[in-house]
């Protein structure tokens, strides 16, 4: 089989928190790098149609936040980590996010039975869900922004102005 001689940057934005949760990579200055060679927009040559629109949409939004958060290193818009979302690793702990990679619980020691670690009973939920709501967090990771954005209304608002103006 043979390997794609180029990598689309967004695959790596994609790929970098389990990657440089695993090898200790500092991520900021490798995303500034990255977000440099993406063009503002991402519009394909050709016209779009359905799904694709939407997806373009996004693509472009999302660039666009993540230059913010680099550049303002704050949220932008809410994290919705440890309410919408949550990461599970292979011996059981379970992370708000993979990039924090902090692990609230373990499944393991509730008889693999998420509720009570989702329901704050046991673990450091509460906690870290009090942190992200407090913004001592940042990051502009596309798994985590994504869900971000479709949870965010103004954000959904923009990018069903900018797919209804294509």
């Amino acid at each position: 089989m043979r390997r794609p001689s180029c990598v689309h940057p967004h695959s790596l934005l994609e790929s970098l928190p389990q990657e440089a949760q695993h090898h200790g990579v500092y991520l900021r200055p490798l995303l500034q790098a990255l977000l440099q060679v993406l063009p503002a927009s991402q519009g394909p040559k050709r016209r779009l149609r359905g799904l694709g629109r939407f997806t373009v949409a996004f693509r472009a939004a999302y660039y666009q936040l993540a230059r913010r958060v680099l550049a303002e290193k704050r949220q932008v818009i809410p994290c919705y980590a440890g309410w919408a979302s949550a990461h599970i690793a292979p011996n059981g702990d379970v992370w708000t996010c993979c990039v924090r990679a902090d692990p609230v619980g373990n499944l393991r020691q509730t008889a693999y039975d998420l509720r009570p670690i989702w329901f704050e009973q046991v673990g450091r939920l509460r906690e870290l869900r009090r942190s992200i709501r407090a913004q001592e967090c940042a990051c502009p990771m596309a798994n985590a922004s994504y869900a971000n954005m479709l949870l965010h209304p103004p954000t959904l608002l923009r990018v069903a102005r900018d797919v209804l103006r294509r």
